[in-house]
């Protein structure tokens, strides 16, 4: 299964399935997982400019399916990038080119406001770089932030 083969490479710890439920070897622990399926870039950190391509990408997105009903998941930094997908909080995304699936358990949650997007950010990275990130939004302005390490 090709899934165990990707998971590895692209998170950096093996895992391996039984019934529903996926063993991490790196943490020791089962986890519950959910399947997110959603449409994915490559945005560039230079000058923190991923800021605005990543909310130019989740207004067009906002557009189609409403601004309430995505979530984006960041993945896969580099020196100078970061893979990002967005997609629906229940089921899937039309024209979706990025399946992962995200343990249940283990999160860090930041909850906040929009407007401090970059304040909120600067903070959690004070501790070291991210594994995952899963954001949602919300129209008053609240945002929510889980991470892991």
């Amino acid at each position: 299964f090709g899934g165990f083969f990707f998971a590895q490479v692209l998170f950096g710890f093996y895992i391996d399935y039984f019934g529903g439920v996926w063993y991490n070897d790196r943490i020791n622990c089962w986890e519950q997982i959910v399947t997110f399926k959603g449409i994915s870039k490559r945005f560039s950190l230079k000058n923190e400019d991923q800021y605005n391509t990543i909310g130019n990408f989740w207004d067009e997105l906002s557009a189609v399916y409403g601004l309430e009903n995505l979530q984006g998941l960041g993945y896969r930094w580099s020196a100078g990038e970061i893979y990002y997908a967005i997609g629906l909080n229940d089921g899937e995304i039309d024209g979706y080119n990025f399946v992962v699936e995200l343990p249940d358990d283990g999160w860090n949650i930041v909850l906040g406001k929009t407007d401090n997007l970059k304040q909120i950010y600067d903070e959690i990275y004070l501790d070291g770089p991210l594994r995952l990130e899963l954001e949602t939004f919300r129209e008053n302005g609240d945002c929510q932030i889980k991470y892991i390490r």
